[in-house]
C-alpha cells in the first residue's frame, strides 16, 4: 500500500497541471455533496448528477485559470473557487431559513431580505454554522496548496492546450450523455424545463448546473405554450344555464386584431376554454362588506375552539373547504399576488422580477380593491410593515386600494414582528362608518419567522401558550399567532359596535408554508406525521358568512381559486376565462396545485418531481388522466405568466392602467425597492439621473437638490437656481441662514429639515406620551445629540422615513452624509405621508 501511495504522490508531482485539475474537480464534488447531505440529510442516488456537476465545474475553473500566467491563474482560480463555496453557503442557510433554495431571480429581493431581516440571517448562519464552515473549507485548503506551491497552475501552451480542452469537453460530454441516458433521461428534462423548481433542480441536479440552466433562462426569455387539454373543455352546463361571462368579448376577433404573437395565443386559448358557470351561490353576498386577511406563516392547526375563538368562529361559520392548499413553501409576495390577482406568479426561471412588481403597471379590473372601488365603495389595504416592501406602496394601489403602511398613514409601532391587533386598532375607524359597503385587505406581520422569545409578538403572548405540551419552537409560534386572534376578537367587537357584523363577509388565508418550523417541529403542532410532498400544504380558506349554515365543501382548491369564488359571491360581473383560478362553488375542473406543478384532484395526486402518480385507493391512475391534468396544470401556469407579461387585460378591454413609464434603466442600483425609489424620484421630476442608466446612487446628497424636491413636492413648478431654492427655504423655516445649497444633508439635518416641511404642510408631527417617555430614554442614552435632532431623528424612524434596522446603530448616524439613494427613498416616504394624511 505504501508503495501506491508513494506512486500515486510521484505522479501528482510530476504532473502540476494534473493535481490541479483534481484539486478543483474534487472541491466541486465536495462542495455539491456537502450541499446535498446538509440540506436534503441523505446522500443517495440524487447525489450522483450534482457530484458529476460538482467535477465539471471544478475541471472548468482549473482549464479557464491555466490560461493565464501562474501566478495570475492561482488567484483566479482561488476566486473563482471562493465565489462557488460562498454560493454555496449562502444557500444553505437560505434553505435552512425558508425551506427551498433561492432562484437566480430572486437574487436581489434575496440581497433586499438580508438588509431588512439582520437579525433572522445571523440566526439563520448560527443555525447552520457546521455546514457553512464545511463549505467554505475548500478556501483556506486551495489557498494553501497554491501558496506552498503544492499544487501549481502552469499556463497552458499550445502543445498542452488542445489535450486539456479535451479532456474538459470530454468530462462534460460523459456527464451530459450520463444525464440524457440514465433513469430515461428524467434528471435532463427536469433540468432543462424552465419551469422546474430551483429545489428540484438542486435536489437532482446540484446547484451549479441549475445556476447555469437559470443563467441561459435568464438571457433566453420566454415564449407561449399553451396547448389544449381536454380538462379545459371539460365543464358540465350549468343548470341556470348561465355562465360567468362577459357577452361583449370575442376572443376569436381579439386574436385576429393582436399585434403580438403572445397575446393572440392568450386570445385564442381564452375561446377555446369553458367558463365556470353561475350556481346557486352567485350574489350571496353581493351588498356586503369584504374583509380579506392574507395571513403570515398560518396554519390550519392554529386554531382551537377555546385558545383561538375567534379563528374558530370564522372557520365554522359560512364555507367550510376541507381541501384547501397553500401553493407556495414560502415568499410571501407569492401567495399574495395569487390570493389577489386569481393568477399563478411567474414560478419560471425566465423572470427577472417578482410577479406582483411586474404587475404594478399592469390593468387589473378583477382584483376587489379596484371591483369595489368601480362602484364607488371604499378600498384600503393596510400592512404593519413598512410600505416599501416588496413595493406594495405601488402594487396595491394599482389593485384599487387606498393604501396604509407604517409610516404611510397606518400610526402604530413597530417592530420585529409587529402587532396584527395595533394594526387593526389603528385602521378600521377607516372604513366602518363607510354608509355604503367597503372592502379592506389585511396583510399580517405577527406571525413571522422565527419563533422564540426573542419575536416581539411570540414574547407578548408567552402566558397564553406557556403551559401547552409542546417545544419552545411551537409554543412561540403559537404564540405570535395569538396576536392575529386577539386582533380578529378587536375586529368583531368593533364590528358588532358599529352595526356591521352581521353584513360583513370575513376571508382569511395563508401566504405560505410556515417554513420557520422543521418538519418534526411541523409534525409536532398537527399532532401527527405530515406528508411532505403534499400535506404540510394542506391549510385553509376561511370564508365567514354571517348567520349562514356551515356549508362543507370537498373540492380540491388553492389559493388562485379564491378571488374567483369571492367574484361569483359578491355578484360581480366577471369573465372566468380570464382567470387562472376556477369559482371553487362551481361545476368545473378542480385541481390543488403547488408551486412546482404537483397537484392533488378529487381521485388522485402528482409528484412533479418524481413523476408519478398515486390515488387514494389501490386503483391505478390511468396515464391518460395523468398527460391531461399534466397539460392542464401547465395551461394554468403559462397562462398566467403570459397574462402578467404582456398586461394582457390592457387588450382584452382596450384600456390601461396609469403606467408608470419607465425610460430609465439605471445599472449602478441593484436593489429593487432602492430602484423603485429612484424611479419614483426621477420620473416625478423631484431629483434628477445622471443619465438613463446611472441614477448618481452613490454620490453624496446636497442640500440644493433635496431643497428643490421638496419644493416641487409642495407645488413649485418654476426652476429654482441654488440661491432661489435657499430663499424659498427659509422664507418657510425650513432652514437655518448659514445652510447653502452645495452642504451636504447627513441624518441628523436630513430628520430636522423634513420635520421642519411636514409642520409647514399642515402635518401633525406631534407625539404620543408614549413617544415622550421612548424618546426620553434614547436622549438618554445619546447625550451628544441636541434634543431636536433627536426628536427629529425618532420622527423620522417612526413613520419610516429613515431606516436603519439596527436601531443601535441608527441614533449614531446622525453626522453620516446621505447619498442620493437614501434620499430618494426618504423623498418616497414622505410623498406617501403627505398624500394619505391629506
Amino acid at each position: 500500500m505504501s508503495q501506491t501511495r508513494k506512486f500515486t504522490f510521484t505522479i501528482l508531482r510530476n504532473n502540476p497541471v494534473l493535481s490541479a485539475w483534481l484539486l478543483f474537480a474534487g472541491c466541486g464534488a465536495y462542495l455539491e455533496l456537502i450541499l446535498h447531505i446538509s440540506v436534503f440529510h441523505t446522500a443517495d442516488a440524487h447525489v450522483l448528477f450534482p457530484i458529476l456537476f460538482g467535477i465539471c465545474i471544478g475541471s472548468a475553473i482549473a482549464c479557464f485559470s491555466s490560461l493565464f500566467p501562474s501566478k495570475i491563474g492561482g488567484r483566479l482560480a482561488l476566486t473563482c473557487l471562493s465565489f462557488l463555496c460562498v454560493c454555496c453557503a449562502v444557500q444553505c442557510v437560505y434553505h435552512g431559513i425558508f425551506g427551498s433554495f433561492m432562484p437566480l431571480s430572486q437574487l436581489t429581493l434575496g440581497a433586499n431580505a438580508l438588509t431588512n431581516f439582520k437579525e433572522q440571517v445571523v440566526y439563520g448562519i448560527f443555525q447552520q454554522i457546521v455546514p457553512v464552515a464545511a463549505l467554505c473549507l475548500p478556501i483556506p485548503l486551495a489557498w494553501y496548496l497554491l501558496r506552498s506551491r503544492r499544487v501549481v497552475l502552469p499556463r497552458l501552451t499550445r502543445k498542452t492546450l488542445l489535450p486539456a480542452s479535451g479532456a474538459l469537453a470530454g468530462i462534460c460530454v460523459l456527464t451530459i450523455g450520463a444525464l440524457r441516458l440514465l433513469d430515461g433521461g428524467t434528471v435532463y428534462r427536469l433540468l432543462t424545463n424552465t419551469s422546474t423548481s430551483t429545489e428540484s433542480s438542486v435536489r437532482h441536479a446540484g446547484l451549479t448546473a441549475t445556476m447555469f440552466e437559470e443563467c441561459l433562462a435568464q438571457l433566453g426569455g420566454s415564449s407561449v405554450t399553451l396547448t389544449a387539454s381536454a380538462l379545459d373543455g371539460d365543464s358540465e352546463q350549468s343548470s341556470s344555464g348561465a355562465d360567468n361571462v362577459d357577452a361583449a368579448l370575442d376572443f376569436s376577433a381579439l386574436a385576429d386584431s393582436a399585434k403580438h404573437d403572445p397575446v393572440s395565443a392568450l386570445d385564442q386559448y381564452c375561446a377555446s376554454i369553458a367558463p365556470t358557470d353561475k350556481n346557486q351561490y352567485t350574489g350571496l353576498t353581493k351588498d356586503y362588506n369584504l374583509i380579506v386577511i392574507c395571513a403570515e406563516s398560518f396554519s390550519p392547526y392554529v386554531i382551537d375552539e377555546q385558545r383561538t375563538p375567534a379563528l374558530y368562529k370564522l372557520a365554522n361559520g359560512g364555507f367550510r373547504f376541507h381541501n384547501y392548499y397553500c401553493s407556495f413553501p414560502n415568499t410571501t409576495t407569492n401567495g399574495e399576488y395569487a390570493l389577489c390577482t386569481g393568477l399563478m406568479p411567474d414560478m419560471s426561471r425566465t423572470k427577472t422580477a417578482s410577479s406582483f412588481d411586474v404587475s404594478r403597471s399592469n390593468y387589473l379590473p378583477y382584483c376587489m380593491g379596484n371591483v369595489f372601488a368601480s362602484r364607488g365603495y371604499p378600498a384600503y389595504a393596510y400592512h404593519n410593515y413598512y410600505g416599501t416592501f416588496y413595493d406594495r406602496n405601488h402594487t396595491h394601489p394599482n389593485m384599487g386600494y387606498t393604501f396604509r403602511a407604517v409610516g404611510s398613514g397606518l400610526d402604530m409601532p413597530l417592530s420585529w414582528p409587529s402587532s396584527d391587533k395595533d394594526m387593526i386598532d389603528a385602521s378600521v375607524s377607516e372604513y366602518l362608518d363607510s354608509s355604503t359597503p367597503f372592502c379592506a385587505y389585511y396583510m399580517t406581520f405577527s406571525g413571522h419567522y422565527q419563533y422564540n422569545w426573542d419575536n416581539a409578538m411570540s414574547a407578548k403572548n408567552r402566558d397564553a401558550v406557556c403551559n401547552l405540551p409542546y417545544s419552545e419552537t411551537v409554543q412561540a409560534y403559537l404564540a405570535c399567532n395569538m396576536e392575529l386572534e386577539y386582533a380578529l376578537e378587536d375586529l368583531f367587537e368593533q364590528l358588532e359596535r358599529a352595526g356591521q357584523a352581521d353584513n360583513t363577509v370575513i376571508v382569511l388565508t395563508a401566504d405560505h408554508y410556515p417554513y420557520g418550523l422543521s418538519e418534526s417541529q411541523y409534525n409536532e403542532l398537527a399532532g401527527k406525521d405530515i406528508d411532505t410532498t403534499f400535506e404540510k400544504y394542506h391549510n385553509s380558506f376561511l370564508c365567514y358568512i354571517p348567520n349562514m349554515q356551515p356549508v362543507d365543501v370537498d373540492t380540491y382548491c388553492c389559493d388562485i381559486d379564491i378571488l374567483p369564488t369571492l367574484l361569483n359571491l359578491f355578484g360581480v360581473s366577471y369573465d372566468s376565462r380570464l382567470l387562472a383560478g376556477k369559482d371553487i362553488l362551481s361545476d368545473s375542473t378542480h385541481v390543488a396545485m403547488l408551486a412546482d406543478q404537483s397537484y392533488l384532484t378529487d381521485s388522485f395526486r402528482y409528484n412533479a418531481e418524481t413523476g408519478t402518480a398515486q390515488s387514494y385507493d389501490t386503483r391505478p391512475v390511468k396515464d391518460a388522466d395523468v398527460q391531461a391534468y399534466c397539460q392542464y396544470v401547465s395551461n394554468i401556469f403559462s397562462f398566467s405568466t403570459q397574462v402578467l407579461n404582456n398586461d394582457y387585460y390592457a387588450h382584452v378591454f382596450g384600456k390601461s392602467a396609469a403606467k408608470q413609464t419607465q425610460t430609465y434603466d439605471f445599472s449602478d442600483i441593484t436593489n429593487p425597492f432602492e430602484e423603485a425609489s429612484a424611479l419614483f424620484a426621477a420620473e416625478n421630476g423631484y431629483m434628477q439621473a445622471k443619465s438613463r442608466t446611472e441614477f448618481g446612487a452613490q454620490t453624496s446628497a446636497a442640500y440644493g437638490e433635496v431643497l428643490r424636491a421638496l419644493y416641487r413636492m409642495a407645488g413649485g413648478t418654476q426652476s429654482l437656481s441654488d440661491a432661489a431654492v435657499i430663499t424659498w427655504a427659509q422664507e418657510h423655516a425650513l432652514i437655518s441662514d448659514d445652510v447653502s445649497a452645495q452642504d451636504t444633508v447627513t441624518y441628523g439635518s436630513v430628520s430636522r429639515l423634513f420635520l421642519r416641511y411636514l409642520a409647514d404642510r399642515k402635518i401633525d408631527v406631534s407625539l404620543t406620551e408614549t413617544d415622550k417617555t421612548q424618546l426620553a430614554q434614547i436622549q438618554a442614552g445619546y447625550t451628544e445629540l441636541d434634543d431636536t435632532t433627536c426628536l427629529a431623528m425618532y420622527w423620522m424612524r417612526k413613520h419610516a422615513i429613515l431606516q436603519d434596522n439596527d436601531l443601535g446603530q441608527y441614533y449614531s448616524l446622525a453626522d453620516q452624509v446621505l447619498n442620493r439613494a437614501q434620499i430618494s427613498r426618504c423623498l418616497q416616504g414622505i410623498s406617501s405621508l403627505v398624500q394619505s394624511t391629506s
